[in-house]
């Protein structure tokens, strides 16, 4: 295993070949599926990275790191059901846990589901409250904007990602959507649409081409 770490900045295949004889020595190493897993996506590799979180999984379900990477892996491949049916799973063994209703309504959002989203968002929020974490009504603030914005109730939506603003404002998605609400509102401000939009786009945010050409992007 610390060979593996070790080899991690030098060569990710000499990492892989560690990590997999620590996994051959010990089949109930738990950390070493993870850091396999890590490599694989690290390699942009994520159906074997899911593999192994799922094996590592199957050893101790209550690693939270694998289960978050999980549904992150999930988004990233574009497998939104996927991702929430796991999240919702999760749900079920910890109700109290606001983070997997966080996933949930994320994984809603973008399946276009999205009175369900909003409904997920509120029952999340209330449960990150309970659990008195910092940032619970800003992180619902900003779903419930986002949620507003594909609703094109922007309005609203301007208000709930302006509560949020302080927390987020460095996200490269919450700019996009702040951006929208200048752009689509009843009340247009193009200069502010494009100062957020570009934000956006200077960290690599993906802007649709037609956004892009209504500001002469």
């Amino acid at each position: 295993m610390q060979q593996g770490i070790e080899s991690l900045e030098t060569s990710l295949d000499a990492a892989l070949a560690y990590f997999k004889g620590a996994i051959k020595a010990d089949s109930l190493f738990c950390d070493a599926y993870d850091n396999t897993a890590n490599v694989f996506i690290r390699k942009e590799n994520y159906d074997s990275a899911i593999k192994y979180i799922d094996l590592s999984l199957a050893i101790n379900s209550a690693n939270r790191w694998a289960g978050k990477t999980k549904i992150r892996l999930h988004f990233e491949m574009g497998e939104y059901e996927k991702a929430g049916e796991y999240a919702y799973s999760q749900h079920l063994k910890q109700a109290d846990e606001g983070i997997w209703l966080y996933y949930l309504a994320e994984s809603l959002f973008h399946r276009d589901l999205l009175d369900s989203a909003k409904f997920i968002t509120l029952k999340m929020q209330v449960a990150m409250q309970k659990q008195e974490l910092e940032l619970a009504t800003a992180t619902s603030m900003y779903l419930q904007g986002k949620i507003f914005c594909k609703m094109k109730k922007y309005e609203s939506a301007q208000r709930a990602l302006l509560q949020a603003k302080e927390n987020y404002h460095k996200d490269a998605e919450f700019n996009y959507y702040l951006g929208l609400t200048y752009l689509y509102g009843e009340e247009p401000n193009l200069k502010k649409a494009k100062k957020y939009i570009i934000r956006a786009f200077k960290k690599n945010f993906e802007i649709p081409p037609e956004v892009s050409e209504m500001l002469n992007l």
